[in-house]
């Protein structure tokens, strides 16, 4: 997790165009909508992603992970007391700890999990819980805003896609709070584990003097099999247009991510 002073939150509040707080409010939406969706297939949701909404320092916090890792108990016990991200009070629970940069031997990161309690007669009851999907929300009032992103989340979601051994997708969905509508219209897209990224995460992420120019950038973007074209947006980001063939529905979910 990182402070970025080069960029303020007040270049966000953009009223003739989109707003830091609006975009929190639309994704709220969005991210409850599929938590609904997935807990009916027996998943069970984990903030991973930091929620800085209400930050006042100087410059825009980020930690690059994605929303939302997708857990699927063992037995019938539901949700976890605890997540692996969240802070374990001291008490009788003993849980596996890690942390957000921890690699394991098998190239991906935690992808089980244990809650240890003891009952009233002291024995130890373990509840486990298996890692099935990362996953990443993008709410859209416009619905032509669907399937396009910035380039630079692109980049931090490959890394992912790269690391964990489960599918790494986005969730884009519609939400239109004039109307009190979410889920209008819906895209799976599944994040590519074989992609070059290694150029452009330096180019976004590291504090040396390499640098792409906006071309290279564009080029190396165009390699990424999801990637049908990209452009400028208005707050000067380049955003990627995302190829339809690789869009799915929510069925996506049940077909490779719940076992």
């Amino acid at each position: 997790m990182e402070r970025r002073k080069k960029l303020d939150p007040d270049d966000l509040n953009r009223p003739d165009w989109n707003s830091l707080k609006k975009n929190y409010s639309l994704h709220d939406c969005g991210e409850a909508y599929l938590i609904g969706q997935i807990e009916e297939m027996g998943l069970y949701a984990e903030h991973w992603g930091i929620d800085e909404r209400d930050d006042d320092g100087e410059g825009l916090i980020f930690d690059n992970k994605m929303d939302l890792r997708f857990w699927q108990p063992e037995g019938d016990y539901g949700r976890a007391a605890y997540w692996p991200s969240e802070e374990v009070p001291e008490c009788k629970i003993d849980v596996p700890t890690e942390t957000p940069d921890e690699i394991t031997t098998d190239g991906g990161l935690t992808n089980k999990y244990a809650e240890r309690w003891l009952n009233g007669e002291g024995a130890e009851i373990e509840k486990l819980w298996n890692l099935r999907g990362v996953c990443d929300i993008k709410t859209k009032s416009n619905p032509r805003w669907l399937g396009k992103f910035n380039l630079r989340h692109l980049t931090h979601y490959a890394e992912w896609a790269e690391r964990y051994e489960v599918p790494v997708f986005l969730y884009f969905t519609t939400v239109d709070m004039k109307n009190k509508e979410v889920g209008g219209e819906n895209i799976i897209l599944e994040v590519p584990s074989e992609w070059d990224w290694g150029d452009l995460s330096r180019h976004y992420d590291n504090d040396d003097d390499f640098s792409l120019t906006y071309g290279e950038c564009k080029d190396d973007a165009r390699t990424c099999p999801i990637v049908d074209r990209t452009f400028r947006a208005p707050d000067g980001n380049l955003v990627v247009d995302t190829n339809n063939d690789y869009y799915h529905d929510l069925d996506y979910i049940r077909e490779n991510v719940v076992v």
